[in-house]
């Protein structure tokens, strides 16, 4: 398995080119210290398994090409990439604020699948966690049918603010700005996972709120 935290790389044909884009699986339930550092080998009694959750952008550059593929094509996938320790950010006594674009959700409900496991596991009361996840419009929501942690979750904190809603949407409209984010304080960690933009915006607001660049975690796939 790829441990909670970690994402890996995709090397994609595109006519004559080759494309590398990062992705994070969707098998939930591993931190770093539980898998042991053969884990990206395959074994043959035990072929690995991987599951992902791509969207796909009809006009992107990348996901047309994986669109295509069928039962039977291969794809080149990187061994696990990553090193930061993510424990501190799954332990339920640590406060956790996360700050979602898109499919940048994915790190995000493998974190906080295996923080709910733990608090559940141990007997551990969990401290605030909220998730706050940006889309254009209704329809850019994900559906949580495959996801172990559900939108009506009432143990997190959960908001979808689109940019671009639908005369009937009545959630919150906007895009990420200082009023939405949470005083900083040593028991709170960030985490973030987005476009670049989004991700550069997002940072630029934390630390002009006073947040240090330590309490704050940007996922890459």
């Amino acid at each position: 398995p790829v441990a909670v935290g970690r994402h890996v790389s995709f090397k994609v044909k595109k006519g004559s080119s080759k494309i590398y884009r990062s992705y994070t699986p969707v098998n939930f339930g591993s931190l770093p210290e539980d898998v042991d550092s053969d884990s990206a080998n395959v074994s043959i009694a035990e072929p690995a398994k991987m599951l992902f959750a791509i969207k796909i952008y009809p006009q992107g550059i990348c996901t047309p090409s994986l669109d295509q593929l069928q039962i039977g094509d291969t794809i080149e996938i990187s061994e696990p990439v990553g090193t930061v320790d993510i424990s501190l950010w799954t332990d339920p006594s640590t406060e956790l604020f996360m700050l979602a674009a898109g499919t940048g959700l994915t790190p995000m409900i493998n974190v906080l699948d295996y923080r709910l496991k733990k608090m559940s596991d141990q007997g551990l009361t969990l401290c605030s966690t909220t998730l706050l996840l940006f889309n254009k419009t209704e329809k850019d929501i994900i559906d949580d049918d495959w996801m172990p942690v559900k939108w009506s979750d009432s143990r997190i904190r959960i908001e979808h603010i689109l940019s671009e809603p639908s005369d009937s949407w009545t959630g919150k409209i906007g895009r990420i700005n200082a009023d939405m984010l949470p005083l900083p304080n040593d028991n709170l960690r960030v985490l973030l996972c987005g476009p670049d933009g989004f991700v550069e915006s997002a940072v630029k607001l934390l630390h002009a709120a006073g947040h240090k660049s330590e309490n704050i975690h940007i996922f890459q796939g």
